[in-house]
């Protein structure tokens, strides 16, 4: 924080970076044209983040035959198939091996496209739930943009249950109150002054109002830093996920055992 203060203050605070940044005045905004806008995202960037790539069919289908009942009935399937054909030939002894097989096609392609129908639903739902406006003041009017609109040098107008869709500035304001617990898990409030005036993206307006002027977007704020940090890490299990996994597998490995005994006191 005390180096934010520092790089804050040598770049002049708020009425020298509003200056670097090509705003002559809060109440009149940026240009608005068209051409600044695209001037400001070739520069700054635009505000969207980078997201994974959505898994296609055939991954699901991958996934769902990882089961490991399914795997042992796969086992099962070519042991019948082939004590079948060995013992019945082969017009006659591959109807159960077989049957199984299709029977265990049937399972993965049914759970697959469940898991693809649910992903692509869960990705539409995600888009709706990001079609979000502000208020934001340009060409000395205010009007409501996308959040993916945003630009640096944009001044953003703020209200309660509002929430912050890039990295900025505190202009001004009355009783504006943070919740930064999805950055930080803290869950005080922080309250912007001219002295601390950083306001950061994917936080919450808890109450009050105020003005922000946006200093990063995308990629480049602290939200995106995090997500980036996120997916290099990767998705790791949850002890539930764990505990459920490891019971799944003890009772393939008690199916697995029972089905080879029998198999061997059958023969």
């Amino acid at each position: 924080m005390n180096d934010k203060v520092n790089q804050y203050n040598a770049l002049g605070k708020l009425t020298g970076i509003a200056e670097k940044l090509g705003i002559a005045s809060f109440e009149d905004g940026i240009k608005g044209t068209k051409e600044d806008i695209d001037r400001r995202q070739e520069i700054f960037g635009q505000n969207t983040y980078t997201e994974k790539p959505p898994k296609g069919f055939l991954v699901f289908v991958w996934e769902a035959m990882q089961d490991l009942t399914l795997m042992i009935l796969i086992v099962c399937a070519i042991l019948s198939l082939v004590i079948g054909v060995s013992t019945e030939g082969l017009s006659e002894g591959w109807h159960d091996g077989v049957g199984i097989l299709m029977s265990i096609l049937i399972v993965v392609l049914v759970t697959a496209t469940s898991d693809y129908r649910q992903s692509l639903q869960f990705r539409d739902l995600e888009k709706e739930k990001k079609k979000i406006f502000i208020q934001v003041t340009r060409q000395g009017c205010r009007q409501k943009v996308s959040i993916y609109d945003l630009v640096v040098g944009d001044v953003v107008h703020l209200s309660v249950g509002d929430q912050i869709a890039a990295d900025g500035l505190y202009i001004s304001g009355f009783s504006l109150a943070i919740d930064e617990s999805s950055l930080t898990g803290e869950s005080e409030h922080v309250y912007p002054t001219p002295e601390k005036p950083f306001l950061l993206a994917g936080t919450k307006v808890q109450d009050g109002s105020g003005k922000m002027l946006v200093t990063s977007v995308g990629m480049n704020t602290e939200w995106g830093n995090l997500m980036s940090s996120l997916s290099e890490v990767g998705s790791e299990e949850t002890p539930l996920q764990v505990k459920l996994n490891g019971v799944a597998t003890l009772v393939g490995k008690i199916g697995l055992g029972f089905a080879i005994l029998t198999f061997v006191l059958s023969s």
